[in-house]
Formats: C-alpha cells, sequence, structure tokens
C-alpha cells in the first residue's frame, strides 16, 4: 500500500505561492461553465514528493453536509485567474469515495473500503464515463484526416487523370477524410480518467503556465520550513482501500457505465 502526505491549509486566506491550496475548483461541466463544483483543501503528494491530488470541498449544490472527495491533479489545469479546472463531470465526481476526518476514503454503495482501480481483468467501473462531445479532439483529427485524405487522392488523381483528376480526387478524398476523422474524434472520451483511488503526476497535456503554476505550488511544498510556518498542516497516511468489489457495488458498477480496461 502506498504512503502519501497531505498538505492542508490552516488558515482561510493564503499567500500566492500557496493559494491553489484553496482555489475554487470547476468541472467539465458546458452547461454550467461558471459554476463551481466546491474548492481545494489541500493537497496529497506521493512518497517522492510530487503533486498527485487535490483535496475537493464539494459545494452543497452537489452535496448536503459539503464532504470532501479526491481528485487527480493530472485532470486539473490552472486557469489565468487562478481557479482549478477538472477535466471530470460532475457525475464523476460524484462518483469518488468520500474522505473522513482522518482523510481516509470510504465508497458510496456502502461506505465500506474503495476500489484501488486496476484495469485487468475487466469489470464495471462505478465511475461513469463522461458522455460529452470531444470538440477538440474532433477537430484535430478532422484536419488531420482531411490532410491525409488529400495527399492520398491527390497521388491516386495524379496517377489516373492527371492534374485534374488530382485536384478532384484530392478535394473528395480530403472532404472523406475530414468527416471520418470528426467523427472519431467527437466519440473520444474527454474524462477518461476518473477512476477510484487511481492517481498519476502531472500530466504533461497540463502545459504552459497550468503546469507552471502546479509545479511552483509543488516545489513549494517541498519546502522543509513550510511545515514550521502555520500555514498549513502536513500529514502522512496510508489509504485503507480493497482490490475486490462487493457483489452490490458491481451492480451499480453495471448500472452506472461500460466495461472498462483502461
Amino acid at each position: 500500500m502506498r504512503t502519501f502526505t497531505a498538505v492542508t491549509p490552516m488558515r482561510t486566506t493564503l499567500s500566492s505561492d500557496l493559494a491553489l491550496l484553496l482555489a475554487p475548483v470547476r468541472a467539465n461541466e458546458p452547461s454550467a461553465p461558471e459554476e463551481y463544483v466546491g474548492h481545494a483543501e489541500g493537497v496529497l503528494l506521493d512518497e517522492r514528493g510530487r503533486l498527485i491530488a487535490f483535496i475537493l470541498r464539494l459545494s452543497p449544490r452537489l452535496v448536503a453536509g459539503r464532504p470532501r472527495t479526491l481528485v487527480a491533479a493530472s485532470a486539473i489545469t490552472v486557469s489565468d485567474d487562478m481557479v482549478l479546472h477538472l477535466s471530470w463531470t460532475e457525475e464523476q465526481i460524484l462518483a469518488q469515495p468520500r474522505l473522513d476526518a482522518d482523510l481516509q476514503p470510504h465508497n458510496r454503495v456502502d461506505g465500506g473500503r474503495p476500489v484501488e482501480s486496476q484495469w485487468m481483468p475487466a469489470r464495471p467501473n462505478v465511475v461513469p464515463p463522461s458522455d460529452s462531445v470531444n470538440g477538440k479532439e474532433a477537430l484535430k483529427e478532422g484536419l488531420e484526416g482531411g490532410a491525409i485524405g488529400a495527399v492520398l487522392g491527390g497521388v491516386a488523381g495524379l496517377v489516373m487523370g492527371g492534374p485534374i483528376g488530382a485536384v478532384a480526387l484530392a478535394g473528395f478524398c480530403a472532404a472523406g477524410g475530414s468527416l471520418a476523422g470528426i467523427i472519431a474524434g467527437a466519440t473520444h472520451e474527454t474524462a477518461i480518467e476518473a477512476s477510484e483511488m487511481k492517481f498519476d503526476n502531472i500530466a504533461p497535456e497540463n502545459g504552459g503556465a497550468s503546469r507552471t503554476a502546479l509545479r511552483l505550488l509543488e516545489e513549494r511544498l517541498r519546502d522543509p520550513a513550510l511545515e514550521a510556518s502555520e500555514l498549513v498542516h502536513i500529514s502522512r497516511f496510508t489509504p485503507i482501500t480493497t482490490q475486490t468489489a462487493p457483489p452490490e457495488r458491481e451492480r451499480a458498477g453495471a448500472e452506472t457505465g461500460p466495461w472498462k480496461t483502461g
């Protein structure tokens, strides 16, 4: 079992270098892009001091009592106004285990140990997939498909009909390739990493200013003098998890999402 370091704020306001520990959080919900799903209340670091998860205090709009849960740092980007944007949907957030006062996670079905995510053997995942259209991937694959279609069509048309045939067939194949790419890209999952108790390091796609902000926070939290500053509380703990979901959880998973293998 892995041991993590939890860093939680001891004040309601923090300096700019620690501000992300209390940052508001928005989810991947196109219907309410400006609505917060909660705010951060600390982070988890792995054994090497790398930032792997944020502790999220849920909004009362989502859950009465405002419980805490964990969201992966790899699914977080930071906006210019220091707001955390989570690539999960509200449904995916709500399916995550809740944290008790000792930061121990409990599953949503029977309150027992959450499942430590594993992708083999395949089983129903209690975390539902996102059902929104992936516009970014649709545009990307549409452009790539159109370019590939144009090249292949141009070559084939040049062989069969000369320059005129090359232009005509290139246009036809470009349109077909673009349409196929758009369809394929739109079906890509928009929030694929929303599994229970599975946390990766800051994702490479969290680039630019967002990645820099997360890295700066990570480095600040490694400062040995931080614990004595009385700005944050630092504790180490090992989450109690299981490798096997009880039958009722398997049924819940089958009802909320398709079988996944990663």
